[in-house]
């Protein structure tokens, strides 16, 4: 879709644009739309307009589901707002919303700009309880987290563990 190429080029202001004309000419955008312009605003970092799509899709009647609240978790962490991607995460799970690996990924990758290694690491043994499974991506970002803050044995374990699990 349009909305699509505009969020891979970084034109997340025409893309809201869109949403606005859509309005005015009183056509219902759809969870899509809003996923779509949302991760518009992830990629180029913008995450108050990423967290305001989240709200003007509520004002559409719509509640924004995981791929919406990934977008918006990307764009705080993107834009140098770990905490709020930690915060919308909890906002998912209070939601009764399961995360997914990619979802979680961003968030332990927050908690390594934190310097919260051992949220990492309760986010990557979570995954597990959940059954969300792990990837590659998700034990590195625990391992930068644990590594950023001088927690090289838990690093080493995770490596371990990845070994184990024949990642």
């Amino acid at each position: 879709t349009a909305l699509r190429s505009l969020g891979k080029v970084e034109q997340w202001e025409r893309a809201l644009g869109i949403i606005a004309c859509m309005d005015s000419l009183q056509l219902q955008p759809d969870r899509d739309t809003f996923v779509h312009a949302t991760g518009a605003c992830a990629q180029a970092g913008e995450w108050e307009q990423a967290l305001r799509m989240l709200e003007v899709a509520r004002e559409h009647d719509l509640t924004p589901d995981l791929a919406g609240y990934r977008e918006a978790i990307r764009a705080c962490r993107r834009g140098g707002e770990p905490g709020k991607a930690l915060w919308l995460l909890h906002d998912i799970e209070q939601q009764q919303i399961v995360p997914d690996v990619v979802t979680y990924t961003v968030a332990i990758g927050s908690c390594a700009e934190l310097g919260e290694w051992q949220r990492a690491l309760a986010y990557l043994g979570h995954m597990w309880e959940i059954g969300v499974d792990t990837d590659l991506f998700a034990y590195l970002a625990a391992m930068q987290a644990c590594s950023a803050c001088g927690q090289w044995d838990q690093a080493l374990r995770l490596l371990e563990e990845m070994s184990r699990v024949h990642m």
